[in-house]
């Protein structure tokens, strides 16, 4: 490990020598161009692609001029700039790398007499950003003149103008114009507001680019900016209320163990398959979803999310539950940057179940039950009253909260060095980054260490190579016992006890016998010493390169390479303690030896490689008459390989040695495995559009995997998509405030490979048998198999509406979808007498409906700036085919949700004898106090067949909101998210009172007595005890809705006029809160949560704390 790390270390200092060291050669630009009338506008766009020259016009000259004819070889621009204005009332200026166009100034005669010019004035001034980051090449212009110039690299300008009634115009690509009347003022400071939704957007899609404008399909684009607001190390968990469709749900605060879910539309299979999406980074498939979180978040320039099958269906088997696309940053021209980011801060549990933390107060609740339920032993009277008259602080009676103990703020720490550049002919941009976090657990802490190193040079004219590298090492350190364990072990304890007796020895969580005895997690967090310890290390390595061949100006080759190298190390090393005996707290005696739960060392190892490579051919003409056509075809190949060993031994002569060659070989257990699997594609894309405004898109995949039976793996996954933009007709096209109107419909197949490995296939497991006095290995057939299995096949039907108005005024994108899966993949169900295991079979069917929309607005109040933006999205699935129903705590049957939840339904609390002789005969013996069930059967009795389906297995709607404010070098961001409908079956830790003598949580104050007649809690009770807890019933099923403040931002920007005397580009301080607020109807634990099953289908409301993160925080640009 420590060579690997060694290696990854000597890469980075070479790539960081390797950009230090990047050329600064510029060189003429030449342009090949054949137009056959074609608008000036089209001819523009297509140099700027070539050259990456800008252009700057009124719109109202070009829409006048002539088209053009021409064909140009290995032009300059000022010879195609010729051609472009040959017979044209048209002229240009180059500043820099901004090509101004404008109408030609016609002669004065010479009978005219000219009077003598007045005297100019002088003007000038600085053009900033929000962020107080210069614009170089901002047009300034007259208003209503051909007068103007353009600012310089450090945003400034100089401009002379005959009369203090001028108007100036600020404009810039990707920023809204300003309108300033000069007055008497001579000098400006002018702050650009970036424009929303820019039609002249570029969004990543399957193997190309598109205008945002142009698309046909449902895609959601998320920016580096809004990426960096919360600061996290995953970025999966950054996308969580970024884009609407797309639900995050994190289940645990552990650093480096989060157990983040993802999805997109839904549940969109309920087999093994899964619904996690595709990640592509910088065009690889990542082999699972979790590589996104191989990334450093402040090295990812967008992130595109594929939504509907007309975006998705490039990318075939492998699409059908979405695709994110992660485009890194990449080097920037006639420039070079150097950035550090730096943070640091603590984390807090956002929620822990408020327990009883008064022994007296604990031990009369205990009492009340077993006097109440007749079973189980009081604690004495006598116990009662000395811990009631004791002293605060006597060590003999302490009232200690385990959870105030154990639980600590976390600090942590992150720290970035980046550098990015280049020039016309290599860009470079590189970044290391180090994080450091410690758990709100103590004995828990994460590190890691990320490098991204990215370049591209051009070779010649017409050939590109580039390549994209990025490296990961991260290491997670705890105590050997598991998170899970350890949290349920933390609940567990009651206040009657401390981790020490008064005379140091180790306490076992129980004042004496016969009352029930738990770990003592003070011991078990100390991983010097008793506790052990658990460390789990990963390396990953990711690097592709790619060559582009422009082999004709309409026609470009890609060739692209990648090798992803993936390894896991865990290790546990649970040491025998020199006194492991654990002792009642009260009677002093002897109650059990500490419990170890991995005895000696244990190792893990696991590694997997994917090479792949892939090749496509991308043809664009623009055809006279304003037709545009695309075309894309591609050849893709990937190979899958993993490998695990596993080995432990358990006796060691000397405790401290952690290596297992140290250990007794006598007790051992060794194994390990491997698997592999490849996929092999055809793919292509064929696009129109006509004058932009009817637009058409065909997508189409053939996959051939080898998880499949031969006669079965191949499949053809399509898709069609039309648009149409109605701004672009003549009725709305001279609109002022219509910036663009789209309608968009698609629909199309998607498949799903990730079926496990080879199902269809009879497999053999090796056995133990005895022959004569010994024993011998061999094989059997431990379960059936059916040959004939196919994909699971996902169809996508979606309507889509795009509208922009007044640069950013309004902007909304709303779609409806209706997606269907078939085939899905799923245990049959047969006989145990059969002695095998039942086969995967195509077994089910699942739809998905729903509807999405982002609203956005943008605007400014005198120096307030402000945009605020809404995401919202509802789905609902439906199981459409089931070949046999289940009737569990989680249904399914046909016309219902998958997993839907299936119970009795709970509709109060009996409150008294009468009621209960009164009503139908409940399951168990109840008294007063307990729960009440409805009778849906109406025959008198409350049994099995009183069960029915119940809403809330998924939510109904899921949002998230952002507001910006920036006034003067002041920034505020506030990002709020939810989840409004969604319900969860919680049992257990802080739900079931006395579990384990666990103590209640304070909200059992308000329990049901016979002076307190509440229809909201039963009466106290003692798990088990069947009249409340016997039965799966809704009284469990909690509303986690929840809306939260997810981060809340202020920033400081320092002033360019101080910054720039010392040779800063650019300063910003922030504070930043995480998870600060959230409201809940469920407030016992974090509402966030996801089905983390631990005991038969019901969740545990004793899981990892999710957190609340206080950060501060310094970004540095040096020019």
């Amino acid at each position: 490990m420590a060579k690997t790390l060694l290696i990854m270390k000597l890469i980075v200092i070479l790539l960081f020598a390797t950009c230090l060291q990047a050329s600064a050669n510029v060189y003429a630009q030449q342009i090949s161009l054949s137009v056959k009338n074609s608008t000036l506008k089209r001819v523009f766009s297509e140099i700027k692609k070539q050259t990456g020259y800008s252009f700057l016009w009124d719109e109202g000259i070009l829409r006048k001029a002539k088209t053009v004819s021409f064909t140009v070889k290995d032009a300059s621009i000022e010879d195609v700039m010729s051609e472009c204005l040959r017979n044209q009332s048209l002229t240009y200026t180059i500043d820099k790398r901004l090509i101004v166009v404008k109408a030609a100034t016609a002669a004065v005669p010479d009978a005219v007499p000219v009077p003598p010019p007045p005297t100019d004035i002088n003007l000038s001034g600085r053009v900033t950003n929000a962020r107080k980051e210069p614009l170089e090449g901002v047009s300034v212009t007259v208003k209503g003149t051909q007068t103007g110039t353009t600012t310089d690299a450090d945003g400034r300008f100089r401009l002379s103008v005959p009369s203090a009634n001028v108007e100036l115009v600020f404009s810039f690509v990707g920023y809204a114009a300003q309108t300033i009347k000069a007055g008497i003022r001579t000098v400006f400071n002018i702050v650009l507001e970036e424009a929303i939704a820019d039609l002249t957007d570029v969004v990543v899609v399957g193997y190309g680019t598109q205008k945002k404008v142009n698309l046909t399909g449902a895609i959601s684009s998320i920016k580096a900016e809004e990426l960096t607001k919360r600061p996290s190390y995953s970025v999966t968990s950054l996308i969580q209320g970024r884009a609407s469709g797309v639900q995050i749900i994190q289940q645990s605060g552990e650093p480096g163990n989060e157990k983040l879910k993802i999805a997109i539309r839904g549940q969109g299979t309920f087999s093994s398959a899964g619904s996690n999406p595709l990640v592509v980074v910088d065009g690889i498939a990542y082999p699972s979803w979790d590589g996104l979180d191989n990334l450093d978040p402040g090295n990812i320039e967008t992130i595109d999310i594929l939504k509907d099958a007309a975006s998705a269906s490039i990318y075939g088997a492998r699409a059908a539950n979405g695709v994110i696309l992660v485009t890194t940053k990449k080097g920037i021209i006639d420039k070079r940057s150097i950035s550090y980011n730096g943070s640091i801060g603590f984390q807090t549990p956002t929620f822990i179940p408020k327990f009883i933390s008064n022994s007296a107060e604990y031990m009369e609740m205990w009492n009340y039950t077993v006097d109440r339920q007749g079973t189980g032993q009081k604690f004495p009277e006598a116990l009662i009253s000395a811990y009631k008259n004791a002293t605060p602080g006597d060590p003999q009676y302490p009232n200690f909260d385990w959870r105030d103990a154990i639980f600590n703020p976390g600090w942590g720490q992150r720290h970035s060095i980046g550098i990015r550049g280049g020039n016309d002919k290599t860009k470079y941009f590189t970044d290391v980054s180090y994080y450091d976090q410690d758990a709100i657990v103590r004995g828990q802490s994460y590190k890691r260490y990320n490098a991204q190193f990215n370049l591209d040079t051009k070779i010649t004219d017409w050939i590109t190579f580039g390549t994209n590298i990025n490296m990961l090492f991260g290491k997670k350190h705890g105590p050997a016992t598991n998170s899970i364990a350890l949290i349920q072990t933390i609940y567990d304890m009651n206040p009657t006890t401390s981790p020490h007796l008064p005379d140091g020895r180790w306490s076992v969580g129980s004042v004496s016998a016969p009352y029930f005895m738990t770990g003592n997690p003070m011991r078990l967090t100390d991983t010097d010493g008793d506790g052990g310890t658990a460390i789990d290390e990963k390396y990953s390595i990711t690097a592709n390169g790619f060559v582009n061949i422009k082999l004709l100006p309409e026609l470009l080759w890609n060739v692209t390479g990648s090798y992803a190298y993936n390894e896991s190390f865990g290790k546990i090393h649970q040491r025998i303690p020199a006194d492991g005996n654990e002792y009642y707290f009260q009677s002093r005696n002897f109650a059990k030896v500490m419990a170890v739960t991995k005895l000696g060392v244990e190792d893990s190892w696991s590694r997997f490689i994917m090479p792949s490579v892939y090749s496509t051919l991308n043809y664009t003409k623009v055809l006279p008459g304003s037709h545009n056509m695309s075309a894309l075809v591609g050849y893709s190949q990937e190979q899958y390989k993993i490998r695990s060993l596993y080995g432990q031994r358990r006796d060691y002569s000397f405790p401290n040695l952690s290596e297992l060659n140290a250990g007794d070989p006598s007790v051992q257990t060794l194994n390990g495995t491997s698997s592999e699997w490849s996929i092999q594609s055809f793919f292509g894309r064929l696009g129109y559009n006509y004058n932009g405004k009817y637009l058409f898109e065909a997508n189409a995949r053939y996959d051939g995997t080898s998880r499949i039976q031969k006669n079965n793996r191949w499949g053809l996954f399509p898709s069609f998509s039309l648009g149409w933009r109605i701004s672009e007709e003549n009725f709305l096209k001279s609109s002022d405030w219509l910036d663009n109107l789209k309608v968009r419909a698609s629909w199309g197949q998607l498949g799903n490979q990730n079926i496990g490995t080879y199902p269809y296939q009879s497999l053999l497991t090796t056995t133990n048998y005895a022959q004569g006095t010994g024993v011998q290995q061999g094989v059997l057939r431990s379960a059936l198999s059916d040959p004939n299995l196919k994909w699971e096949i996902t169809t996508i039907q979606n309507l889509g509406i795009d509208l922009d108005i007044k640069q950013g005024l309004f902007s909304l994108v709303f779609d409806i979808y209706d997606k269907n899966t078939s085939g899905i993949l799923n245990t049959a169900e047969i006989p145990a007498s059969v002695g095998l295991s039942a086969p995967t079979i195509n077994y089910g069917s699942l739809n998905n409906k729903g509807f999405e929309f982002t609203i956005g607005h943008r605007g400014k109040i005198r120096k307030l700036g402000y945009s605020v933006d809404v995401n919202f999205s509802h789905n609902r699935n439906k199981i459409t085919k089931l070949i046999t129903p289940s009737y569990g705590l989680n249904s399914n049957q046909v016309g219902y949700e998958y997993g839907a939840y299936y119970m009795l339904e709970w509709i109060g609390i009996y409150q008294s004898g009468e009621e209960i002789s009164s009503g139908p005969t409940p399951q168990y013996n109840s008294q007063p106090g307990d729960l009440k069930f409805k009778d849906q059967s109406k025959d008198g009795k409350i049994t099995a067949d009183d069960r029915v389906i119940l809403p809330g297995r998924y939510p109904k709607f899921i949002y998230g909101g952002n507001i910006r404010l920036n006034w003067r070098s002041l920034d505020l961001s506030v990002f709020i998210q939810g989840v409004s409908g969604t319900r969860h079956y919680i049992t257990r830790r802080g739900e079931w009172p006395f579990l384990r003598m666990a103590p209640p949580t304070e909200e059992w104050r308000q329990a049901w007595t016979p002076e307190n007649h509440t229809n909201k809690m039963p009466a106290l009770y003692a798990w088990p005890y069947n009249p409340v807890s016997g039965t799966d019933n809704s009284y469990f099923l909690k509303n986690t809705s929840y809306v939260r403040l997810k981060n809340m931002q202020l920033g400081y920007t320092l002033p360019p006029k101080i910054t720039g005397k010392i040779g800063i580009e650019n300063l910003r301080m922030y504070i930043s809160a995480d998870n600060w607020l959230t409201y809940a109807p469920y407030t016992i634990n974090d509402p966030e949560r996801d089905e983390d099953v631990q005991y038969s289908g019901q969740t545990e409301a004793g899981s990892y704390p999710n957190v609340k993160t206080f950060t501060f925080g310094v970004i540095l640009n040096l020019k």
